[in-house]
């Protein structure tokens, strides 16, 4: 039995709504997904 797997690598940026931190603020993150 075989099996596919692609692994992705991407930026994405958001705010918290509402929040008192410093997150409320636009900033962004690395994110990595892997699908099967």
């Amino acid at each position: 039995m075989f099996r596919a797997t692609k692994e992705i690598f991407f930026c994405y940026g958001h705010r918290l709504l509402n929040y008192a931190g410093k997150c409320r603020n636009l900033h962004g993150h690395n994110a990595r997904a892997e699908v099967e």
